[in-house]
């Protein structure tokens, strides 16, 4: 075995050189020149990235597994390529591995997801209702009208989409094994089923149907197409999902809900009432005005931002400051600095007030009539 079959083997450098050397006897070979071949490795593994951007990788590597079995594998690799990270490993054991069934390839594409694997869909909608509020300081009636008017114009572009694609009929997507498909399926359906179609031409798809891509997109793969090959696929073989000659917006399918109809009712018309009220019933709450100083001042501050407050364990309380000598740990009342600057009379306690002082700043009780004192002029 070559020393670059022992490293991945996970053999140390030292028994690394000692297999060697057994070899050949006239090995000049010593314990640097192992390190140092295991360095040039790590720097072709690399290929020019970093250390954590090839764990990503890697660890990506892992997630795409297609079934149990090569996961496993995938894993195990993983920890041999980076036993010397046990604090990395140790955490994706113990954070991620316990949920592998809800983002590994080998689980979900079990599952009819309809190509949906992450949460960009909810957060894109949340960034689209924000350029609708603007601001953070409307009141309910002014946000209410305001998402209505959202949902108003996202339903009429969803039409529109579909009016253009049932119109539209993409040039790839006209051939004979389409015939019924175009103008009933959506373009995007098409391009999937198309690349499917491409691989059972060339055949390029692999040896054994994993039933993945049927089980999760609801449309059929290469293998499945191969029995309608020279033939026409029928529309009966596409997930109602897909099909925008049947699409409502109102109606659902009632095989895949199995609700009963009251609740349903009991929530339209909260929505009708909503939409169409027959009087105002939203009011903005009664603001209760506190007595006593603010504590903190508002002025200067955003009040039109669409960002969301901060939580307590992440607001630091500032300390006030002095509004004389802008130090930190006292106020004004008590302030070294209130009077100026002055120095004390041990003998008799007289403050003897410096240039920059006024008359009004000292305390003329405490002059006594015996002591001979003078004041110098501001």
């Amino acid at each position: 075995m070559t020393i670059e079959e022992l490293t991945r083997s996970g053999v140390p450098p030292r028994q690394i050189l000692s297999s060697l050397r057994l070899r050949n006897k006239k090995l000049q070979a010593v314990s640097r020149t192992i390190y140092n071949m295991k360095n040039k490795l790590q720097r072709e593994n690399l290929a020019g990235r970093t250390t954590i951007q090839a764990l990503f990788d890697e660890l990506c590597e892992v997630i795409s597994s297609q079934n149990e079995e090569l996961f496993e594998q995938a894993w195990n690799f993983f920890e041999l390529l980076y036993k010397e990270k046990q604090e990395v490993l140790s955490y994706i054991r113990r954070t991620w591995l316990p949920f592998k069934e809800k983002f590994v390839k080998g689980w979900t594409d079990k599952c009819l997801h309809f190509g949906n694997r992450a949460s960009s869909r909810a957060e894109g909608a949340h960034s689209k209702l924000k350029k609708y509020l603007l601001v953070s300081t409307g009141d309910l009636q002014e946000v209410k009208n305001k998402i209505c008017l959202a949902i108003e114009n996202e339903f009429n572009e969803i039409k529109t989409q579909l009016l253009s694609e049932r119109i539209r009929v993409p040039h790839r997507s006209n051939i004979l094994f389409f015939k019924e498909l175009v103008s009933h399926v959506s373009v995007f359906a098409m391009g999937e089923l198309l690349k499917q179609y491409e691989m059972m031409r060339h055949g390029t798809m692999q040896s054994i149907c994993t039933g993945h891509f049927m089980a999760s997109m609801g449309l059929p793969c290469a293998h499945k197409m191969i029995e309608w090959k020279d033939k026409i696929l029928p529309l009966d073989a596409i997930h109602s999902q897909w099909r925008i000659d049947i699409r409502s917006l109102s109606v659902s399918n009632g095989e895949q809900d199995g609700n009963s109809a009251a609740p349903k009712e009991s929530a339209q018309g909260s929505i009708s009432q909503l939409e169409h009220p027959s009087f105002p019933m939203l009011f903005e709450p009664t603001i209760q005005v506190h007595k006593g100083r603010p504590p903190t001042s508002r002025k200067g501050k955003e009040t039109s931002s669409t960002k969301r407050n901060s939580s307590q364990f992440e607001i630091i309380d500032a300390p006030r400051k002095c509004s004389i000598c802008k130090a930190a740990g006292h106020n004004s009342r008590t302030c070294r600095d209130k009077l100026g600057p002055s120095v004390i009379n041990p003998s008799n306690g007289v403050g003897i007030a410096y240039e920059g002082s006024t008359m009004d700043e000292a305390d003329i009780n405490t002059i006594p009539i015996s002591t001979e004192c003078f004041w110098l002029d501001g």
